[in-house]
């Protein structure tokens, strides 16, 4: 149960609701017996973006950069860093020594350089990498977050796509996650996922492929925005309406103009 609390905590909230948590449960080796392995989880899932170690370019958190519990591949820069999941920072760092995947390099790092543009199109605060997994498979993670506590919400875009090229074509396999909270005066959250596939795009080699790919991506990330704001709309209209009472409690329509003649009017008056 703790595990499953701290692993849905809203992004940008994660140590708050430590926080709660360990009042709650009363039992710190318990939370300790559970820490280490739980808050590396919540991390790599939220693809955490940090700063690279010479603060050039952002880094993400993933497990598709895994090398053990707490080093994670920095593909652009060249790097393993160390990770320090209870500080949420890095440590140190060294040089990757062949841990990418040399057959697929060239095809990585062209879509690496395509992604990045379309990440500085598209998400101010985004930070996109893309990773070889074996041969010439390769893995896509984005990400972009907005914090802003002092206002009461935090929000964070997760998506992640893997590819597969076989014989001058290739597959795209992606979600689409996107976690928000607003809690002023309420608790009201969205947390909600896509899942899209592209087969037979067209990767006779690296450039060619790194086109086809972010298009597609491009068009499952849009589509997925219209989605959500078709749905706000029909929530408007169906879900909230039907959560309002018609008419008042005395039957008949209230003329806002004329709000202060009612008395519910002068007791908000009056209140003010």
């Amino acid at each position: 149960m703790v595990s499953d609390f701290l692993l849905n905590a809203p992004p940008g909230e994660f140590h708050e609701v430590v926080t709660d948590v360990r009042k709650l449960l009363e039992n710190d080796a318990l939370l300790n017996e559970i820490a280490s392995d739980t808050f590396r989880d919540y991390n790599t899932q939220q693809m955490l973006i940090v700063d690279a170690p010479d603060r050039s370019h952002k880094v993400l958190v993933t497990k598709f950069g895994e090398i053990s519990p707490n080093e994670y591949l920095d593909p652009a820069g060249g790097l393993v860093f160390t990770f320090d999941h209870f500080k949420q920072e890095i440590s140190s760092s060294r040089d990757q020594s062949g841990e990418l995947n040399s057959e697929a390099e060239p095809w990585r790092s062209v879509l690496q350089s395509k992604l990045d543009e379309y990440v500085r199109d598209f998400y101010g605060r985004g930070c996109g990498a893309v990773y070889s997994t074996s041969g010439t498979s390769l893995q896509i993670c984005i990400t972009s977050a907005l914090f802003n506590s002092s206002n009461y919400y935090n929000g964070r875009w997760r998506s992640s796509y893997a590819i597969k090229v076989s014989a001058g074509k290739a597959s795209l396999e992606g979600n689409v996650r996107v976690h928000v909270h607003f809690y002023e005066g309420g608790n009201v959250q969205l947390n909600t996922n896509m899942s899209r596939k592209r087969d037979g795009l067209v990767a006779k080699d690296p450039a060619a492929l790194a086109d086809v790919v972010v298009k597609a991506i491009s068009e499952i990330e849009a589509e997925f925005q219209n989605n959500l704001e078709i749905n706000y709309d029909k929530m408007n209209k169906t879900t909230f309406k039907a959560l309002r009472r018609a008419l008042p409690i005395f039957g008949s329509k209230i003329t806002w103009a004329k709000i202060t003649q009612y008395a519910i009017g002068n007791e908000v008056q009056g209140k003010k």
